[in-house]
């Protein structure tokens, strides 16, 4: 045969090769044993050379060697089709010599292996595509079932309060809104005593569940030394201390910012220490617009989780029925317009001051729509956590 010439004549070493008259005795070797490449001639006397590329690719799919098919020159449209069907090449018989043969087969060879890493590499991306969308369908069971737990402890202002005393005396009102699944923004509402309640609200660096981790982590400290120290500045050395000693290693920055306050309900004492959070602010009945609750002599501490020997201060407040106060995170006055401005501290006042005259719920709700506005046709991009505390009456002072 010509080629078995051809192919001895490039280099007599170099190939092992097997002839096979037609198609069944092609097939019977081909089950026998393994080859690395197969010439296929497109005229058999018992087959036509397109059917068996086409059998042949399809029945042994991957594991088939490459097929080189051979043409006379007035079926070169033949080859063509045949290299859509599978084969790795086509030759015109009459015009090959033992250097295009060769070159042809090593190619076919090569190009073989080559199709075998990808279909091996694509078979792996399946594989770890499939692994993932098993990993994040778990991931998301896992995260909602951590957004009903986080939900499940945001207090009920209404509930909390039903056994003090001074329950007609105030009403409290909240938006808590994550931007993400879950939120680094925490706040609290706990009955001290019969006449003292705190209020709270905290951001922690960051959002997301590393966030929502570290805010859970500081509602656990904050509860454990709430009960051992009942003023506000001790409960923040406190609660810095732990932070620091669980989240700061030097690689790592985690810090949590935090505003508590003790309000005696039975006098309107208050008394505020705060950790590096924006001032709650005060809206006073008749006021031409809010204030924020801040003493030169118990200034703002840093936040907390940072540094460990830190101390921090207490400033009193006297409040009087009628007050009206804003506890808030940044995500109230931070968020950016389409220009890049900031709403701001003086345009969250501003917005408190249009709005001190509606009732407490829908003056909360307004808030956020206020800050909504001002950024469209951006969306929030933060956490809004929101705290709104009317007093109402004091003991021997009804209006």
């Amino acid at each position: 045969m010509e080629v078995t010439r051809l192919l001895k004549k490039s280099d007599p070493g170099k190939f092992a090769i097997h002839e096979a008259v037609d198609r069944a005795s092609g097939f019977e070797a081909l089950e026998k044993q393994s080859f690395d490449c197969v010439l296929l001639d497109y005229r058999l006397p018992d087959a036509d050379g397109l059917e068996i590329v086409r059998e042949f690719t399809k029945s042994k799919a991957e594991s088939a060697p490459p097929v080189v098919m051979l043409t006379v020159i007035d079926d070169e449209e033949i080859g063509v089709k045949a290299v859509t069907e599978g084969a790795q090449d086509y030759l015109i018989k009459g015009t090959v010599d033992s250097a295009l043969l060769t070159r042809s087969i090593l190619y076919a060879i090569e190009r073989k292996k080559n199709a075998l890493a990808m279909a091996e590499f694509s078979n792996s991306l399946l594989k770890v595509s499939r692994q993932l969308k098993a990993r994040n369908s778990e991931m998301a069971e896992d995260l909602l079932l951590a957004k009903e737990i986080q939900e499940s402890l945001v207090p009920d202002s209404k509930n909390l309060l039903a056994d003090s005393p001074h329950r007609e005396n105030i009403q409290i009102e909240y938006v808590y809104r994550p931007c993400d699944t879950l939120s680094g923004d925490f706040f609290d509402i706990s009955l001290l005593s019969k006449n003292k309640i705190g209020i709270l609200t905290g951001d922690v660096m960051g959002h997301g569940v590393r966030a929502a981790l570290v805010a859970a982590v500081a509602r656990g400290l904050l509860e454990e030394h709430r009960i051992k120290n009942r003023q506000p500045d001790q409960v923040l050395k406190g609660l810095n201390k732990g932070l620091v000693n669980l989240f700061n290693p030097p690689e790592r920055v985690i810090f949590v910012t935090l505003a508590y306050m003790v309000i005696d309900l039975s006098t309107g004492e208050a008394t505020l220490a705060n950790a590096g959070h924006p001032h709650p602010l005060l809206m006073r009945k008749g006021a031409e617009g809010p204030v924020p609750m801040k003493s030169d002599a118990a200034p703002r501490g840093p936040a907390l989780g940072i540094f460990e020997s830190r101390e921090y201060t207490n400033a009193k407040f006297d409040l009087q029925p009628g007050d009206r106060l804003v506890f808030f995170t940044d995500g109230l006055h931070e968020p950016e317009n389409a220009e890049g401005e900031q709403l701001g501290i003086p345009g969250l006042c501003d917005a408190i001051k249009n709005r001190a005259d509606l009732p407490l719920a829908t003056f909360i709700k307004g808030l956020v729509e206020d800050v909504e506005e001002f950024t469209k046709p951006l969306e929030i991009e933060d956490d809004i956590c929101l705290v709104g505390l009317d007093l109402m009456h004091l003991p021997g002072n009804p209006t």
